[in-house]
């Protein structure tokens, strides 16, 4: 029998809390691309802002280019390392170190980035088509990326390990991703929110962007485990308990 949605939220937290410390360094390895990413574009600004030639500003943006090329990358890799990690927590075999992790998962990148391509143009010609074509894609392609991770399967193969997954039972599947996601999602937002709101009456132009930026990166890099964990536990589930075969 699946995990039910509730289930995922009080395992996915439960692992968080008891593992918090082991899980800050993949944390903080997702928050610092976005921190350098912002202070790049506040530095970019600047200097379009007081460049003396379009030379100056034609370097500035392929520098800031490259900067998201490589940050968008390296986030890429820090979430396959945390997700890797936070399989064999699930699994009850431990944490694994950030530097394994991540050795562990560069071999991946690339698989995910094209296999990530292929069930984008996937759910994207099925909205085209109509839209609910594209949801019931979206739903059977939700593992293709612990598949990757976790069985090593890469393009059609991956869509073919998340597809049986999902067929035969895609209502219960549905709601699991759904529920845990709101629920994560309306507290993101209400800290969120808490944070907008009170520096508003701390803080100024500038430094309000800044520091707003900043915490609004702290407190997204904090969650991510959590919902990347509400769906490693699902993916768990659903592979220790496969749909019935019709006969």
């Amino acid at each position: 029998m699946l995990i039910k949605a509730g289930e995922i939220i009080k395992n996915s937290w439960q692992i968080y809390a008891e593992n918090f410390k082991k899980l800050l360094a993949y944390m903080l390895l997702l928050f610092i691309p976005n921190f350098i990413l912002g202070l790049s574009g506040f530095f970019s600004l600047y200097l379009d802002k007081y460049a003396t030639s379009d030379y100056f500003v034609l370097i500035n943006n392929v520098i800031i280019v490259v900067i998201f090329v490589a940050s968008i990358v390296f986030t890429l890799w820090a979430a396959l390392a945390m997700t890797k990690n936070l399989g064999s927590l699930a699994a009850n075999k431990g944490a694994v170190n950030w530097r394994e992790a991540l050795s562990s998962t560069s071999h991946l990148i690339w698989p995910v980035i094209y296999t990530s391509l292929l069930v984008m143009l996937i759910v994207l010609g099925g909205t085209i088509l109509f839209i609910i074509p594209g949801i019931i894609f979206s739903i059977w392609y939700t593992f293709t990326y612990y598949a990757i991770i976790f069985e090593e399967k890469k393009g059609t193969a991956a869509l073919t390990v998340s597809k049986s997954l999902v067929v035969g039972r895609w209502w219960s599947i549905l709601w699991r991703v759904l529920a845990p996601a709101v629920f994560y999602s309306v507290i993101l937002l209400i800290i969120n929110y808490s944070i907008t709101y009170g520096l508003a009456y701390l803080l100024k132009g500038f430094s309000y962007v800044v520091v707003n930026g900043v915490l609004t990166s702290v407190i997204s890099a904090l969650i991510s485990p959590l919902t990347a964990l509400t769906i490693v536990l699902l993916y768990f589930s659903a592979k220790e308990n496969p749909a019935p075969i019709k006969q």
